[in-house]
C-alpha cells in the first residue's frame, strides 16, 4: 500500500506520523484479532505478507528496526565532490575491515541501506528484502529493483584504519549494471545512483537459480605513489542476488583484495 512522502523527510505528507511507523495488520477472518504481517516500509509503500485475502488495515506502531532514515541529498548528474558525511545511501567497503585498510579509497554507494547486520554481513554481503527501504519497486513482484553507485575518498567510520588521500591517480569500474566510477578523482566524490533491477530466476520446477539472478562488479582504485597502501585492486565479484524463498533475503556479495 502506497504513502506520500514527497520531501523525504520520513514523514508522511499532510500528517505528523512517521513512516517508520506504519503497520500493515492482517485478520484471518472477521471477528479475530489483526496480527503484524509487516515486512518493510520505505520506498513510499508499506508491505505485509499474508497467506490469504481477508481483513487487512494500515496503523502505527512500533519502528521497524530494519528501515533505513530517509537523508536529505542534492541530485547530481555527475560526480559531486562532497565535504560533508551526508551521503544517498549506505557505503559497502568490499571486505572484512581488518584485511586492509585501503577500503575506503572506493566504496559501493547502495541507497536504502546501511553498512549494518542484518543489511550487510561481513562488510561486503547485502541483503535486501523484497519491500524493504533498498527495494525500490513493487511489493511481492519478486524483482529487486535498487539504486547503486561508487564513492571515493570518503572519512568512512566504519573504517577508521583507512585514512583516505586527497586525491586518487586512478578509479575504474567494470559493470553491467551501468555504475561507474567518479569523473572527478580529487577530494570526496560519489556517482549519480544507477537504477537496476534483480529478478528472482527459477527453473521449470521453481528451484531458485542463484547464478541467474545476479550482476556482478568489479573496482579498482590507486593512490599517488607514496600512499601507503597504494592500491585497492577488486578481487572478486559483487553479487546481487533475489530469493524465491519468502524467508531469505536478496544478496549482494563484494569481496575485494589489498595491496600494497
Amino acid at each position: 500500500m502506497a504513502y506520500d512522502d514527497v520531501d523525504q523527510d520520513g514523514i508522511v505528507d499532510g500528517t505528523g506520523v512517521a513512516v517508520n511507523t506504519l503497520k500493515v495488520l492482517h485478520a484471518l477472518a472477521l471477528g479475530q484479532n489483526f496480527q503484524d504481517v509487516t515486512t518493510g516500509v520505505g520506498g513510499g509503500k508499506v508491505c505485509g505478507e499474508v497467506g490469504s485475502l481477508s481483513a487487512f488495515l494500515v496503523a502505527m506502531g512500533p519502528a521497524l528496526t530494519t528501515t533505513t532514515t530517509s537523508v536529505t541529498t542534492t541530485s547530481t548528474t555527475s560526480a559531486t565532490p562532497t565535504s560533508t558525511t551526508t551521503l544517498p545511501g549506505g557505503l559497502v567497503p568490499g571486505g572484512a575491515t581488518s584485511k586492509g585498510s585501503a577500503d575506503c579509497y572506493l566504496e559501493l554507494l547502495v541507497a536504502g541501506i546501511e553498512n549494518l547486520p542484518p543489511q550487510v554481513e561481513d562488510s561486503r554481503k547485502i541483503l535486501c528484502t523484497d519491500g524493504e527501504a533498498c527495494d525500490r519497486g513493487p511489493c511481492g513482484d519478486k524483482v529487486c529493483s535498487m539504486r547503486a553507485g561508487m564513492c571515493i575518498n570518503h572519512n568512512d567510520a566504519r573504517l577508521p584504519g583507512c585514512t583516505p588521500p586527497a586525491a586518487l591517480e586512478k578509479a575504474s569500474v567494470t559493470s553491467k549494471l551501468g555504475i561507474a566510477a567518479p569523473q572527478t578523482l580529487a577530494g570526496a566524490a560519489y556517482t549519480e545512483l544507477v537504477a537496476f533491477a534483480i529478478e528472482d530466476r527459477v527453473n521449470g520446477k521453481g528451484k531458485y537459480l542463484a547464478k541467474k539472478s545476479r550482476q556482478s562488479l568489479k573496482g579498482t582504485a590507486r593512490a599517488p605513489k607514496g600512499s601507503r597502501p597504494r592500491a585497492v585492486p577488486g578481487g572478486g565479484a559483487l553479487q546481487v542476488r533475489r530469493n524465491s524463498s519468502p524467508s531469505k533475503r536478496p544478496e549482494v556479495r563484494h569481496r575485494s583484495m589489498y595491496s600494497k
